[in-house]
């Protein structure tokens, strides 16, 4: 994951904690992945995985990760829109999963 845009030194802190939060929630965007192609709980998957999304577009802009807070927020659109039924889960799963392979690009970065 890289920087692209400085931050308040105050900030550094959080946004060490940030960066390795993001190791764990890489591995858990694989998982859930993972669980929705198998057809495990794919509802209750995609609907954890905005969950997960939620929170990193919340603040990586803030961190200066610019890149990756714009991808994760599009994730969370989608997974917005599912879970007030705007769109079922095969067209949301065919909006998001190019976006999540993003996301664990920019994660992995």
């Amino acid at each position: 994951m890289t920087a692209m845009a400085d931050i308040s030194p105050s900030l550094a802190p959080l946004r060490d904690r940030f960066i390795a939060l993001n190791a764990t929630r890489a591995k858990d965007l694989i998982e859930l992945r993972n669980r929705i192609e198998q057809g495990r709980d794919p509802e209750a998957s995609f609907l954890a995985m905005g969950e997960i999304v939620h929170k990193i577009a919340g603040v990586a802009l803030t961190l200066g990760f610019p890149a990756l807070g714009l991808r994760a927020m599009e994730l969370d659109r989608v997974t917005i829109a599912f879970r007030k039924k705007e769109v079922g889960l095969a067209l949301a799963w065919r909006q998001g999963a190019p976006i999540l392979d993003a996301v664990l690009v920019e994660l992995s970065a």
